[in-house]
């Protein structure tokens, strides 16, 4: 029995097994299973869906690099990943098994409990011991340099009393100087030794991070005491007591370090003036009949200048100040000169030292007081370092115009083009940003 069908409908058969397939109604479901295609989220896709977020990020890395770009510091070489302190003892001559046993050991056991030591070196000679030490990298060295001092003051009454001056420098990336200049004048710089210790070398050292200051061409006056063994006799005097006196009168006191925000220097009471009427006034103590009459005589005599069981230095000996024999000169245009070299310390900015050396020496040229200052530089790393670095800049932006011209003649679309040469500077700027969250510095090993 046939069905009927309405005057649209389109008779219904049974589909052959050579016919072809079967049409699909539009209100049917689709058929189950996995998509013919797939997309992956991408980044584009987040800056197309979050424009604010993409926009605050990359406004936070502009402002960043802008921030790093002022404060990164600028090196002459790289970092070497250790820091070093050089601790040197200067001391009369005396024996080498003196040396060792009493000088070298026991500044060792106190130089080997630092934190972050990884090296000790210990060179000796005529002139003293040196000690070199090697902390890892990282290592905060004016902390490093407090403590050398504390522990050098615990074991200062330990050592002997030869030892007549303590010195610390430090350094991270070289030996060499940070600035090499000499420097020449009409009223002979080469004949005053003191003038130029008061008024050159003295500020410079004050300078923060200048780790030492060598001058060469000048040599300082000597202190020559004769002594008279008739006098010495006579006048009961303590043959013994007289190197201590003159030693403890030449180098003063420690009082201390004095602590600040950029440096802690030491602190010492003056010395006896570089005059002779002042040495010949200096007491010195005499013999005692019994040893504990001695000792209370010693004590005496250190703790009160003039006291009535001590004589006078000149009663014994004959006092005397030259100038020490100069065998090195150097001149500048015909005139006799010295020779500066300008060292810093470990972590120190090179630019900045150098700048601030500079600013010293225009301040003599400008004063009256060393006359008509002649400067030659023969090397300066801060002007090294600018000049380095402003031609790595000159040299990136000349590649980045030429970048975006050829991109543009590919592209040949203005706004996709400033778009690719906005990216240039941006990523730049990230990464001085990461740099000097690093801790890391710019340097002219490029």
């Amino acid at each position: 029995m046939s069905q009927g069908t309405g005057p649209g409908d389109a008779p219904v058969r049974p589909a052959a097994s050579g016919d072809g397939p079967i049409a699909t109604p539009p209100d049917a479901p689709a058929p189950a299973g996995p998509p013919l295609s797939t997309r992956s989220f991408g980044l584009s896709d987040l800056a197309l869906d979050r424009p604010v977020m993409v926009g605050m990020i990359l406004l936070a890395i502009f402002v960043l690099g802008v921030i790093a770009v002022a404060q990164l510091p600028l090196a002459f070489l790289p970092a070497s990943g250790t820091a070093r302190v050089a601790v040197r003892l200067d001391l009369a001559r005396t024996s080498p098994e003196l040396v060792e046993r009493e000088v070298i050991r026991p500044v060792e056991q106190q130089m080997a409990g630092l934190r972050g030591l990884q090296k000790i070196q210990v060179g000796s000679g005529g002139w003293g011991v040196r000690l070199n030490l090697e902390f890892s990298a990282g290592t905060d060295i004016a902390a490093r340099k407090a403590e050398i001092r504390e522990r050098l003051d615990r074991i200062k009454p330990e050592l002997p009393d030869t030892i007549s001056r303590i010195s610390l420098d430090s350094w991270g990336r070289s030996d060499g100087a940070i600035l090499e200049l000499r420097l020449a004048s009409a009223t002979g710089l080469t004949r005053n030794y003191e003038l130029l210790e008061r008024l050159i070398v003295r500020p410079i050292e004050r300078i923060p991070g200048v780790s030492r200051v060598e001058l060469e061409g000048a040599t300082p006056r000597e202190l020559e005491v004769a002594l008279d063994l008739e006098a010495v006799q006579r006048v009961g005097a303590d043959l013994g007591q007289i190197s201590g006196v003159l030693r403890s009168a030449r180098q003063g006191r420690s009082l201390g370090v004095l602590h600040q925000d950029e440096v802690n220097p030491g602190v010492r009471s003056p010395a006896v003036p570089a005059d002779p009427d002042a040495f010949a006034a200096l007491p010195v103590p005499r013999r005692a009949a019994n040893p504990t009459a001695t000792a209370a005589s010693t004590t005496t005599a250190t703790t009160q200048p003039a006291t009535v069981n001590a004589a006078r230095l000149g009663e014994v000996a004959e006092v005397e100040i030259h100038p020490r024999e100069n065998r090195n000169f150097r001149s500048l245009d015909g005139q006799l000169g010295v020779d500066l070299e300008v060292f810093t310390d470990a972590g120190a900015s090179p630019v900045e030292v150098a700048a601030a050396v500079r600013a010293v020496i225009a301040d003599l040229q400008a004063s009256p007081r060393i006359g008509d200052l002649q400067v030659i530089v023969f090397e300066d790393q801060g002007e090294i370092i600018l000049k380095t670095l402003a031609d790595l800049r000159n040299t990136g932006i000349y590649g980045g115009l030429l970048g975006v011209l050829v991109l543009y003649l590919f592209l040949r679309r203005i706004g996709t083009t400033l778009v690719a040469a906005l990216g240039i500077p941006l990523t730049l700027l990230a990464t001085c940003g990461v740099l000097l969250m690093r801790g890391e510095e710019l340097n002219c090993i490029v």
